[in-house]
Formats: C-alpha cells, structure tokens, sequence
C-alpha cells in the first residue's frame, strides 16, 4: 500500500520547548513529515475506479471474431464489462472501449480476465485487469 507523507506546521506547545527557534525576535515552528494514508476512502485501490456505460467491442487474444458488450468502470489497471458469455480467469483478451462523448478517444488495451459473475439477466460481468494499453 503507498504512503504518501503531508507535511505539517505543529505548535511549539505540543513539542518540547528546545525544538522551536527564535529567529530575528520571530519564533520559527519545525515542519515535520506527518504519515498519512491517503487511501483512507472506502475503496482501497491504487487508482479510482469510475463508473461509466459505453460501448465496448471484445473478443479472446487469438480470435478473430469480436462480439458487443458495455463496459460499466474504468480504472487506470482494471475494467469491467458485461458480455453475453463467460470467459474464465486467466483468459488473455482485447476490448475497445468507445466513450459516448467525442472529446474522449476510443482505447483498445489487453486484458486478463479476473473473475466472470453471472447477472440475473443471464449476462455475465467480467472484471478484468488491464496489462496493456494499444497506441493508436
């Protein structure tokens, strides 16, 4: 987990006396390294997962054949998307994401497929971790 430091002003009262300094007839206070854990929100991830609902194109590593689906979150290392099959963990592929918007570019990347979860409607999420993005 990374530990990000912040830094500080205390007051003199709440540190010994000898750790201020009088400088010029002005009392100077240390600024000391404060440890925080700034991943102190409730999902505890290296990057923010955000939700999203576009359109997404995937299909298996060696494949030819890409299929439709929806992809509802993005992260800087993971995506998740709902298919119309079940793909098992492990399993290498390439999706292409397509933002509603213009101002956002499409982004094709590689994934590995974490975990499939059945929905009630019969379709599956797959959660997946991205390994590669594709330069366009």
């Amino acid at each position: 987990m990374n530990k990000h430091f912040i830094y500080s002003k205390l007051r003199a009262n709440s540190l010994k006396a000898k750790t201020s300094t009088a400088i010029h007839g002005k009392t100077i206070y240390p600024i000391i390294k404060k440890r925080v854990d700034m991943l102190e929100y409730d999902e505890k991830r290296n990057y923010i997962r955000m939700s999203v609902d576009c359109e997404l194109t995937y299909k298996l590593a060696d494949a030819s054949e890409s299929h439709s689906g929806i992809c509802t979150s993005i992260s800087g290392s993971g995506v998740s998307f709902i298919a119309d099959q079940s793909f098992d963990p492990g399993s290498a592929m390439e999706v292409n994401i397509t933002p509603k918007n213009t101002i956002t570019p499409p982004m094709t990347a590689y994934i590995e497929v974490v975990r499939t979860t059945k929905q009630d409607d019969g379709r599956y999420e797959i959660a997946a971790a991205i390994k590669s993005i594709k330069g366009h």
